[in-house]
């Protein structure tokens, strides 16, 4: 699917904000007061982006079922990367350009090797994708959500 790269790039302008914008607006004292919000933030954040990101490629997720089950797996695995990711950073250093930058870095790279490495085929674009692809990005989103909830954590016991 040719629209796909342009998809996933519309889609890291669009979530790179959403794990940020609390703090830039001033909000977090009235979020952290929320009961049971202050522990549970980074999956809240991390629920909004990946809601956001299935609302936006609800279309591209709808054209890649006819490609059959595994093209699915990885477009919807892409896509928890991207908002894995997007809040990982978004949360750890409180600036959507870390994200912009990191992603837009690796989406260049990726739509440049046009699918000649089945590696860089995160997100299924050039029908690549192979499991290994899949488990590496997905131990990646993981990892990113571990990250996100460490720092998350330590900055609430400074308060």
């Amino acid at each position: 699917m040719a629209t796909l790269p342009i998809v996933f790039a519309a889609l890291a302008l669009i979530v790179s904000d959403v794990a940020t914008r609390d703090v830039r607006a001033g909000t977090m004292a009235s979020l952290r007061s929320i009961p049971r919000l202050r522990e549970s933030y980074v999956w809240w954040k991390l629920g909004s982006t990946c809601l956001l990101s299935l609302l936006f490629c609800a279309g591209a997720i709808l054209r890649t079922i006819p490609r059959g089950s595994f093209a699915v797996a990885a477009l919807l695995g892409g896509i928890f990367f991207v908002a894995a990711s997007a809040t990982a950073l978004g949360l750890t250093t409180s600036n959507p350009k870390t994200f912009i930058v990191g992603f837009l870095t690796f989406w260049y790279v990726v739509v440049n090797d046009r699918g000649a490495h089945p590696l860089w085929d995160f997100a299924g674009f050039y029908g690549r994708a192979t499991p290994a692809t899949l488990a590496l990005f997905a131990s990646l989103s993981v990892l990113a959500v571990i990250a996100a909830l460490i720092v998350y954590r330590s900055s609430l016991t400074k308060e």
